[in-house]
Order: C-alpha cells, then sequence, then structure tokens
C-alpha cells in the first residue's frame, strides 16, 4: 500500500511539473506573439504612411488604386486582363 501511495504521488508530482512548464511555456510564447505583433502592426502603419506620402495623386485627388472601372489607367481595361 504504501509503494502504491509513493508511486501515485511521484507521477501526480511528475504530472503536476510536466503541466506546470506547458503552462509556463504557453504563457511565454502567448507574451512574444502579443509583443511582435504590436510591433509588427506599429512598422506596417509607419511604412503604410510613407508609402501614401510618396505615391502621386492625380488631378481629382485620388490614388491609383482608387479607381474602379474608370478606363482611365492601363489596368482598368478588360482587353488586358482577358485570359485566353
Amino acid at each position: 500500500m504504501i509503494v502504491l501511495a509513493s508511486l501515485f504521488a511521484r507521477t501526480g508530482v511528475q504530472f503536476f511539473i510536466r503541466c506546470s512548464i506547458y503552462v509556463a511555456l504557453l504563457l511565454l510564447v502567448i507574451i512574444v506573439r502579443l509583443v511582435h505583433r504590436r510591433s509588427t502592426r506599429k512598422k506596417l502603419d509607419r511604412l503604410t504612411k510613407e508609402m501614401m506620402k510618396q505615391t502621386e495623386k492625380d488631378d481629382q485627388g485620388k490614388y491609383p488604386w482608387e479607381y474602379e472601372d474608370s478606363k482611365v489607367h492601363s489596368w482598368d481595361n478588360e482587353e488586358t486582363h482577358t485570359r485566353r
């Protein structure tokens, strides 16, 4: 009986230690992902602002990607988009 109790206690302690290590690693991964996500978001926002400053607008104050089927630009023509 004492042997069974000691084996159960030993495996219970090992299980607790193993689970606590997994939980600690999980928390570490979540924290690293949150920090990286925030820094990546800030970097993308900064690069987007720089791109918008460097991109030229046309006479109407629109960026090139704001046109929908306006036939103003060569990429708006349907003939260039047809597949053969």
